[in-house]
């Protein structure tokens, strides 16, 4: 029976067997499970699942027919992670961790006694514990004295009283549902409001965590995970259990290719976890000008948004473009990531450089007319989930972030565009020139106060950099922020 601090391989639907690790209730501040459930914690996206006995299997015993060299690059990370926990309990020494690869494919084979390892196999390891201790999955309430007797009962009646027609979800917040909050925003993405109480989980879900907590409520718990790759949404079960139909959570357990109620809204009226028609429309407030305007750090795809900086007289702190596909060296090192193998910057750069601009591009190259869509549309994808990559985690380490993603728009159909909205939640702007047209998006000011989101652009005939005639345009509002030399 596995107990707490065993490496396993878990299984959830449709994903792929993934490694992580059993954890108890009390780390995660959940209830206790039924016999045979367990709570586990999965390494490389560092999220908790309850799940059953029938999809936990041991992680040493079935490595090999779990692992082979073809896996995607996540799920590499996620074992790499744990092979560099098992290689420190089992002294084994290693200066790159491919290495541990090779390790584990022969047997996880040791010198050091069965009995050393066994006694520190029930300790959780310090990335484990480090993440638990600085995340609050446990669901607040309003105050100490607020059980959940109370806030079931509350949640209950407010939800009521909009099935009886006295209220709409407008009126109440739909985050945490109480009766005696005010609202003052909406949210994002369902229809509904947002008090001032939840505002801290609002900006969690405006800052794009989504994989991470309830898209809902903003918060952690039991969560489960829409089907779709280009969704994977989270909502916890409190949400579903208070505010679907009925008996929704256990079928969606079921359901191998569940689609989540963003993707696939429910028409039923007993299901408050209603979409947003105009979700991508929805404002994020922009940020008070700071009274001192500090240099702007920006990680871009190009170099062009560098010289709209200069001709603007903006000052650039920093300034860090995507690798290139051929690495450079510089006395021996690798100065740069490569490309080939979808590396880009991690926690510790995104931390030192504190991007205050994320800029993203995609342009297709006038000497390659023989390029089909098929291969364009994938050029197009990698482009586009870099920029959001970087996105994300830029929105981690600072309060806001200002961005602009610029692509051709001639092979960009109502589909794609769709699922850029859906990340982005922005209307894109249509740049028309003579010869053809790009997509905009971004939560610049000038862009959003454009009419019917189209800006005609005269094309000049002697510069064929379309890229910073754009930007030149659309840079101006950073003005207001950055301090200029």
């Amino acid at each position: 029976m596995p107990k707490r601090g065993d490496f396993v391989w878990g299984k959830m639907r449709s994903f792929p067997w993934w490694p992580a690790i059993i954890i108890d209730p009390n780390d995660c501040g959940r209830d206790t499970v039924t016999k045979n459930n367990f709570w586990v914690f999965w390494f490389h996206d560092h999220k908790i699942t309850e799940i059953e006995r029938g999809n936990i299997l041991d992680f040493k015993q079935h490595f090999s027919e779990k692992y082979n060299a073809k896996i995607g690059k996540s799920l590499k990370q996620a074992i790499e992670e744990v092979l560099i926990i098992l290689a420190v309990r089992h002294r084994i020494k290693f200066s790159n961790p491919f290495s541990l690869f090779e390790w584990a494919t022969k047997g996880f084979h040791t010198k050091v006694p069965a009995s050393f390892v066994e006694s520190n196999s029930s300790e959780l390891p310090t990335v484990v514990l480090k993440f638990l201790q600085g995340r609050q999955f446990k669901r607040s309430y309003e105050s100490e004295s607020d059980s959940e007797d109370y806030v079931e009962k509350e949640i209950t009646n407010t939800l009521n009283s909009i099935t009886r027609g006295l209220k709409t979800l407008e009126d109440i917040c739909i985050m945490c549902c109480k009766s005696n909050k005010i609202v003052f925003k909406k949210h994002p993405l369902f229809i509904g409001g947002v008090c001032r109480d939840c505002k801290k989980n609002f900006l969690r879900i405006e800052a794009g965590k989504i994989k991470d907590i309830c898209v809902v409520c903003g918060q952690g718990g039991t969560l489960v995970l829409c089907s779709l790759s280009n969704c994977l949404r989270a909502y916890c079960r409190a949400c579903i259990d208070y505010m679907t139909v009925k008996g929704s959570y256990p079928q969606i357990l079921k359901d191998d290719n569940w689609r989540c109620y963003f993707c696939e809204p429910v028409h039923n009226p007993l299901c408050f976890i209603r979409r947003r028609e105009n979700y991508h429309s929805i404002v994020v407030n922009l940020p008070d000008v700071p009274k001192e305007k500090l240099p702007i750090r920006v990680i871009a795809s190009t170099d062009a948004a560098l010289s709209i900086f200069k001709k603007k007289k903006i000052e650039v702190a920093v300034y860090r473009t995507e690798p290139t596909k051929e690495p450079e060296h510089v006395k021996g090192k690798r100065k740069i990531k490569e490309c080939d193998d979808y590396r880009d910057f991690d926690k510790e750069e995104f931390a030192e450089i504190r991007p205050d601009f994320i800029y993203g591009s995609f342009f297709i190259s006038s000497t390659s007319p023989t390029d089909n869509r098929k291969k364009r549309l994938d050029a197009f994808a990698a482009a586009f989930y870099r920029f959001l990559f970087r996105l994300n985690n830029a929105k981690l380490c600072n309060t806001f972030v200002f961005y602009i993603f610029l692509s051709d728009g001639n092979f960009l159909d109502a589909d794609v565009m769709s699922h850029v909205m859906q990340f982005l939640m922005v209307d894109p702007v249509k740049i028309e020139l003579s010869s053809k047209h790009f997509y905009l998006w971004s939560n610049m000011p000038a862009v959003k106060n454009l009419e019917n989101n189209t800006y005609p652009m005269k094309e000049k005939e002697d510069n064929n950099n379309i890229e910073e005639d754009i930007l030149n345009t659309f840079l101006d509002p950073l003005k207001e922020y950055f301090k200029q030399a």
